[in-house]
Protein backbone atom coordinates (compact mmCIF):
# COMPACT_ATOMS: atom_id res chain seq x y z
CA UNK A 1 0.00 0.00 0.00
CA UNK A 2 2.79 2.17 0.54
CA UNK A 3 4.14 1.74 -2.56
CA UNK A 4 1.28 2.97 -4.31
CA UNK A 5 0.90 5.87 -2.60
CA UNK A 6 3.91 6.84 -3.14
CA UNK A 7 3.59 6.20 -6.93
CA UNK A 8 0.50 8.42 -7.27
CA UNK A 9 1.98 10.53 -5.40
CA UNK A 10 4.60 11.50 -7.95
CA UNK A 11 2.00 10.62 -10.75
CA UNK A 12 -0.12 13.77 -8.90
CA UNK A 13 3.36 15.97 -8.70
CA UNK A 14 4.33 14.77 -12.60
CA UNK A 15 0.88 15.97 -13.52
CA UNK A 16 0.67 19.20 -11.16
CA UNK A 17 4.07 20.79 -13.13
CA UNK A 18 3.02 19.49 -16.53
CA UNK A 19 -0.49 21.50 -16.36
CA UNK A 20 1.06 24.40 -14.56
CA UNK A 21 3.14 24.76 -17.87
CA UNK A 22 6.19 24.15 -16.24
CA UNK A 23 7.49 20.52 -17.62
CA UNK A 24 9.75 21.84 -20.06
CA UNK A 25 13.91 20.02 -20.77
CA UNK A 26 16.33 22.42 -20.45
CA UNK A 27 19.79 22.29 -21.56
CA UNK A 28 22.31 24.23 -19.03
CA UNK A 29 25.87 25.10 -19.83
CA UNK A 30 28.19 25.00 -16.73
CA UNK A 31 30.69 26.95 -15.15
CA UNK A 32 32.25 24.48 -13.33
CA UNK A 33 32.40 20.51 -13.33
CA UNK A 34 30.63 19.19 -16.52
CA UNK A 35 29.78 20.92 -19.28
CA UNK A 36 26.49 20.91 -19.27
CA UNK A 37 23.58 19.24 -17.70
CA UNK A 38 20.19 18.32 -19.62
CA UNK A 39 16.81 16.91 -17.54
CA UNK A 40 13.46 18.12 -17.41
CA UNK A 41 12.50 21.26 -15.44
CA UNK A 42 11.11 19.87 -11.46
CA UNK A 43 11.88 23.12 -9.36
CA UNK A 44 13.34 26.50 -8.41
CA UNK A 45 14.67 28.58 -5.96
CA UNK A 46 16.70 31.61 -6.23
CA UNK A 47 19.86 29.33 -5.21
CA UNK A 48 19.31 26.11 -6.72
CA UNK A 49 17.47 24.90 -10.61
CA UNK A 50 16.24 21.64 -9.82
CA UNK A 51 16.23 18.91 -12.68
CA UNK A 52 14.61 15.27 -12.94
CA UNK A 53 18.20 13.98 -12.95
CA UNK A 54 20.36 16.47 -10.67
CA UNK A 55 20.15 19.93 -8.18
CA UNK A 56 22.14 22.61 -10.09
CA UNK A 57 23.44 25.76 -7.75
CA UNK A 58 22.69 28.68 -9.35
CA UNK A 59 25.72 30.36 -9.89
CA UNK A 60 26.81 27.37 -11.63
CA UNK A 61 24.60 28.25 -14.86
CA UNK A 62 26.66 30.12 -17.29
CA UNK A 63 23.86 29.57 -19.76
CA UNK A 64 19.90 28.06 -20.67
CA UNK A 65 18.56 26.34 -23.75
CA UNK A 66 15.06 25.42 -23.74
CA UNK A 67 13.37 22.89 -26.12
CA UNK A 68 10.66 24.57 -27.79
CA UNK A 69 11.89 28.53 -27.26
CA UNK A 70 11.55 30.72 -29.82
CA UNK A 71 15.04 30.82 -32.60
CA UNK A 72 14.95 34.66 -31.28
CA UNK A 73 15.85 33.60 -27.73
CA UNK A 74 19.36 31.97 -28.96
CA UNK A 75 20.17 34.85 -31.55
CA UNK A 76 19.71 37.40 -28.70
CA UNK A 77 22.04 35.68 -26.18
CA UNK A 78 24.75 35.14 -28.44
CA UNK A 79 24.05 38.98 -28.93
CA UNK A 80 24.33 39.59 -25.54
CA UNK A 81 27.49 37.74 -25.27
CA UNK A 82 29.02 39.38 -27.56
CA UNK A 83 28.13 43.02 -25.61
CA UNK A 84 25.58 43.66 -28.91
CA UNK A 85 22.69 44.60 -25.72
CA UNK A 86 20.67 46.51 -28.51
CA UNK A 87 20.86 44.27 -30.91
CA UNK A 88 19.82 41.60 -28.59
CA UNK A 89 16.76 42.77 -27.57
CA UNK A 90 15.53 43.89 -31.23
CA UNK A 91 15.38 40.05 -31.52
CA UNK A 92 13.52 39.47 -28.73
CA UNK A 93 11.19 42.19 -29.94
CA UNK A 94 10.36 39.82 -32.54
CA UNK A 95 8.44 37.35 -30.50
CA UNK A 96 5.45 38.55 -30.52
CA UNK A 97 3.58 35.95 -30.27
CA UNK A 98 2.23 33.86 -26.21
CA UNK A 99 5.28 31.10 -25.59
CA UNK A 100 4.26 27.70 -24.98
CA UNK A 101 5.23 27.60 -21.18
CA UNK A 102 6.12 29.18 -18.57
CA UNK A 103 9.75 27.94 -18.60
CA UNK A 104 9.83 29.65 -21.90
CA UNK A 105 8.16 32.83 -20.96
CA UNK A 106 10.26 33.19 -17.68
CA UNK A 107 13.85 33.15 -19.25
CA UNK A 108 12.09 35.44 -22.02
CA UNK A 109 11.63 38.31 -19.13
CA UNK A 110 14.73 37.44 -17.54
CA UNK A 111 16.22 37.56 -20.77
CA UNK A 112 14.47 41.03 -21.62
CA UNK A 113 15.45 42.54 -18.28
CA UNK A 114 19.04 41.56 -18.40
CA UNK A 115 19.77 42.85 -21.38
CA UNK A 116 17.59 46.10 -21.27
CA UNK A 117 19.95 46.55 -17.83
CA UNK A 118 22.89 46.00 -19.36
CA UNK A 119 22.22 48.75 -22.38
CA UNK A 120 21.37 51.14 -20.15
CA UNK A 121 24.40 50.26 -17.82
CA UNK A 122 27.06 50.08 -20.82
CA UNK A 123 26.17 52.37 -22.97
CA UNK A 124 23.28 51.64 -24.63
CA UNK A 125 20.28 52.97 -25.47
CA UNK A 126 17.81 51.83 -22.72
CA UNK A 127 16.65 54.43 -20.20
CA UNK A 128 17.66 53.06 -17.02
CA UNK A 129 14.47 53.93 -14.91
CA UNK A 130 12.88 51.56 -17.68
CA UNK A 131 15.49 48.54 -17.20
CA UNK A 132 14.86 49.10 -13.48
CA UNK A 133 11.24 48.60 -14.09
CA UNK A 134 11.89 45.61 -15.82
CA UNK A 135 13.83 43.57 -12.88
CA UNK A 136 11.25 44.96 -10.32
CA UNK A 137 8.68 43.30 -12.48
CA UNK A 138 10.91 40.16 -12.52
CA UNK A 139 11.38 40.24 -9.16
CA UNK A 140 7.60 40.64 -7.97
CA UNK A 141 6.69 37.74 -10.66
CA UNK A 142 9.49 35.28 -10.08
CA UNK A 143 10.71 35.55 -6.30
CA UNK A 144 11.78 31.88 -6.39
CA UNK A 145 13.62 31.65 -9.85
CA UNK A 146 17.36 30.40 -10.27
CA UNK A 147 17.61 33.52 -12.25
CA UNK A 148 16.73 36.17 -9.28
CA UNK A 149 19.86 36.60 -8.19
CA UNK A 150 21.81 38.02 -11.16
CA UNK A 151 18.42 40.37 -11.53
CA UNK A 152 18.78 41.75 -7.77
CA UNK A 153 21.97 42.27 -8.87
CA UNK A 154 21.14 44.63 -11.86
CA UNK A 155 18.78 46.44 -9.23
CA UNK A 156 21.36 47.33 -7.58
CA UNK A 157 23.32 48.48 -10.40
CA UNK A 158 20.74 50.92 -11.85
CA UNK A 159 19.85 52.19 -8.47
CA UNK A 160 23.92 52.89 -8.04
CA UNK A 161 23.69 55.06 -11.80
CA UNK A 162 20.13 56.65 -10.57
CA UNK A 163 22.32 58.08 -7.31
CA UNK A 164 19.84 55.90 -4.92
CA UNK A 165 22.50 54.19 -3.18
CA UNK A 166 21.42 53.35 -0.01
CA UNK A 167 18.77 51.49 -1.66
CA UNK A 168 21.50 49.94 -4.05
CA UNK A 169 23.17 48.40 -0.39
CA UNK A 170 19.31 46.72 0.68
CA UNK A 171 20.16 44.96 -3.22
CA UNK A 172 23.16 43.92 -2.77
CA UNK A 173 23.02 42.89 1.15
CA UNK A 174 20.15 40.30 -0.58
CA UNK A 175 23.21 38.38 -2.53
CA UNK A 176 25.44 38.58 0.70
CA UNK A 177 22.40 36.57 2.20
CA UNK A 178 22.33 33.97 -0.07
CA UNK A 179 23.88 30.65 0.15
CA UNK A 180 26.60 31.42 -2.80
CA UNK A 181 30.00 32.09 -2.28
CA UNK A 182 29.73 33.70 -5.48
CA UNK A 183 26.87 35.97 -4.68
CA UNK A 184 27.78 36.89 -1.86
CA UNK A 185 31.07 38.13 -3.04
CA UNK A 186 29.56 40.09 -5.39
CA UNK A 187 27.39 41.57 -3.06
CA UNK A 188 30.01 42.78 -1.14
CA UNK A 189 31.95 44.40 -3.48
CA UNK A 190 28.89 46.22 -5.27
CA UNK A 191 27.45 47.29 -1.23
CA UNK A 192 31.10 48.83 -0.64
CA UNK A 193 31.08 50.96 -3.79
CA UNK A 194 27.74 52.25 -2.69
CA UNK A 195 28.68 52.98 0.55
CA UNK A 196 31.69 55.06 -0.54
CA UNK A 197 29.24 57.23 -2.23
CA UNK A 198 26.88 57.85 0.70
CA UNK A 199 30.10 58.55 2.54
CA UNK A 200 30.47 55.37 4.69
CA UNK A 201 34.15 54.61 3.59
CA UNK A 202 34.85 52.49 7.06
CA UNK A 203 32.05 49.76 6.46
CA UNK A 204 33.03 49.70 2.97
CA UNK A 205 36.49 48.74 3.78
CA UNK A 206 35.35 46.22 5.92
CA UNK A 207 33.19 44.66 2.80
CA UNK A 208 36.38 45.33 0.46
CA UNK A 209 38.59 43.20 3.27
CA UNK A 210 35.87 40.40 2.82
CA UNK A 211 36.06 40.74 -1.04
CA UNK A 212 40.37 39.98 -0.34
CA UNK A 213 39.31 37.35 2.07
CA UNK A 214 38.10 35.14 -0.37
CA UNK A 215 39.34 31.82 -1.40
CA UNK A 216 37.10 31.72 -4.65
CA UNK A 217 39.14 30.74 -8.33
CA UNK A 218 36.44 31.62 -10.91
CA UNK A 219 37.13 34.31 -13.33
CA UNK A 220 35.02 36.86 -11.98
CA UNK A 221 35.87 36.48 -8.23
CA UNK A 222 39.75 36.62 -9.09
CA UNK A 223 38.61 39.61 -11.44
CA UNK A 224 36.40 41.30 -8.50
CA UNK A 225 39.25 40.41 -5.79
CA UNK A 226 41.98 42.12 -7.90
CA UNK A 227 39.82 44.96 -8.33
CA UNK A 228 38.98 45.20 -4.51
CA UNK A 229 42.38 46.18 -3.85
CA UNK A 230 42.64 49.67 -5.73
CA UNK A 231 38.65 50.27 -4.29
CA UNK A 232 39.69 49.37 -0.57
CA UNK A 233 42.58 51.78 -1.00
CA UNK A 234 40.45 54.31 -1.78
CA UNK A 235 37.87 53.44 1.13
CA UNK A 236 40.72 54.49 3.72
CA UNK A 237 42.10 57.56 1.20
CA UNK A 238 38.22 58.74 1.84
CA UNK A 239 38.11 57.91 5.31
CA UNK A 240 41.30 59.36 6.12
CA UNK A 241 43.78 57.34 6.24
CA UNK A 242 45.94 58.97 2.74
CA UNK A 243 49.08 57.47 3.80
CA UNK A 244 48.66 53.90 3.54
CA UNK A 245 45.72 54.21 0.44
CA UNK A 246 48.72 55.81 -1.20
CA UNK A 247 51.33 53.13 0.13
CA UNK A 248 49.00 50.22 -1.63
CA UNK A 249 48.01 52.13 -4.47
CA UNK A 250 51.60 52.46 -5.57
CA UNK A 251 52.17 49.03 -4.90
CA UNK A 252 49.90 47.87 -7.16
CA UNK A 253 51.64 49.76 -9.94
CA UNK A 254 54.87 48.27 -9.26
CA UNK A 255 53.75 45.04 -8.71
CA UNK A 256 50.72 44.19 -12.06
CA UNK A 257 51.08 44.54 -15.47
CA UNK A 258 49.93 47.73 -16.92
CA UNK A 259 47.87 45.59 -19.03
CA UNK A 260 45.52 45.24 -17.14
CA UNK A 261 43.76 48.84 -17.74
CA UNK A 262 40.80 48.66 -15.61
CA UNK A 263 42.81 47.63 -12.52
CA UNK A 264 45.21 50.53 -13.48
CA UNK A 265 42.34 53.39 -14.07
CA UNK A 266 41.16 52.08 -10.43
CA UNK A 267 44.61 52.68 -9.27
CA UNK A 268 45.38 56.24 -10.44
CA UNK A 269 42.08 57.57 -9.27
CA UNK A 270 43.06 55.84 -5.79
CA UNK A 271 46.44 58.01 -6.41
CA UNK A 272 44.39 61.00 -7.59
CA UNK A 273 41.93 60.93 -4.64
CA UNK A 274 45.11 60.68 -2.09
CA UNK A 275 46.66 64.15 -3.47
CA UNK A 276 43.31 66.17 -3.92
CA UNK A 277 43.37 64.85 -0.12
CA UNK A 278 46.74 65.99 0.73
CA UNK A 279 45.78 69.63 -0.96
CA UNK A 280 47.78 68.57 -4.00
CA UNK A 281 46.56 69.51 -6.55
CA UNK A 282 48.74 69.53 -9.47
CA UNK A 283 49.79 66.20 -8.54
CA UNK A 284 45.96 64.91 -8.47
CA UNK A 285 45.54 66.43 -11.94
CA UNK A 286 48.61 63.95 -13.12
CA UNK A 287 46.85 61.12 -11.24
CA UNK A 288 43.90 61.49 -12.93
CA UNK A 289 45.30 62.40 -16.38
CA UNK A 290 46.87 58.96 -16.15
CA UNK A 291 43.62 57.19 -16.38
CA UNK A 292 42.06 59.83 -18.61
CA UNK A 293 44.80 59.64 -21.29
CA UNK A 294 46.49 56.00 -21.12
CA UNK A 295 43.64 53.76 -19.19
CA UNK A 296 40.24 55.35 -20.32
CA UNK A 297 38.23 51.86 -19.03
CA UNK A 298 34.13 52.54 -18.20
CA UNK A 299 33.58 54.15 -15.02
CA UNK A 300 36.93 54.70 -13.82
CA UNK A 301 37.47 56.95 -17.06
CA UNK A 302 34.05 58.50 -16.22
CA UNK A 303 35.18 58.91 -12.55
CA UNK A 304 38.69 60.55 -13.20
CA UNK A 305 36.89 63.16 -15.64
CA UNK A 306 34.60 63.50 -12.34
CA UNK A 307 37.15 64.60 -10.07
CA UNK A 308 39.09 67.22 -12.75
CA UNK A 309 35.57 68.23 -13.97
CA UNK A 310 34.88 68.74 -9.97
CA UNK A 311 37.50 69.26 -7.85
CA UNK A 312 40.86 69.53 -9.80
CA UNK A 313 40.35 71.88 -12.28
CA UNK A 314 38.08 74.43 -10.53
CA UNK A 315 40.71 74.91 -7.65
CA UNK A 316 43.58 75.13 -9.92
CA UNK A 317 41.71 78.27 -11.60
CA UNK A 318 41.25 75.81 -15.02
CA UNK A 319 38.11 76.85 -16.48
CA UNK A 320 38.96 75.82 -19.85
CA UNK A 321 39.76 72.05 -18.35
CA UNK A 322 37.15 72.10 -16.06
CA UNK A 323 34.48 72.63 -19.19
CA UNK A 324 36.52 70.12 -21.57
CA UNK A 325 36.55 67.49 -19.03
CA UNK A 326 32.80 68.11 -18.36
CA UNK A 327 31.67 68.16 -22.05
CA UNK A 328 33.60 64.82 -22.46
CA UNK A 329 32.01 63.46 -19.34
CA UNK A 330 28.89 64.21 -20.79
CA UNK A 331 29.29 62.97 -24.30
CA UNK A 332 30.63 59.36 -23.42
CA UNK A 333 28.75 58.77 -20.15
CA UNK A 334 25.20 60.91 -20.08
CA UNK A 335 24.04 58.36 -17.74
CA UNK A 336 26.76 57.27 -15.31
CA UNK A 337 26.58 57.92 -12.02
CA UNK A 338 29.40 60.16 -12.16
CA UNK A 339 27.76 62.57 -14.85
CA UNK A 340 24.49 62.29 -12.70
CA UNK A 341 26.50 63.22 -9.41
CA UNK A 342 28.22 66.13 -11.33
CA UNK A 343 24.78 67.75 -11.50
CA UNK A 344 23.61 67.64 -8.40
Amino acid sequence: MLNKLRIITCLLAWLLVANCGWSQRLDVDLKQGTKKARGEFRSTTPDTLVLENEQIPADNIRAIAIDGEPSEMKTARRRFDDSRFDDGLSELNKITDRVSSKVIEQELDFLRAYGTSHSALYGGTAVPNDALSLCNEFVNRYSQSYRLYPIVELQGLLQTMLGADREAVAKFDQLVASQSEEFKLRGNYFSAVSLMNIDQSAAAAQRFQTVLGTSLKSESATRMKLLAEPMYAKSLALSGQVDEARKRAEAIIQRESSENQELFAATYNVLGICELKSGNLNLAAIQFLHTVLLFPIGEFHAEALYYLAREVWPQLERSDQAMESRETLRRLYPRSAWYNKLNR
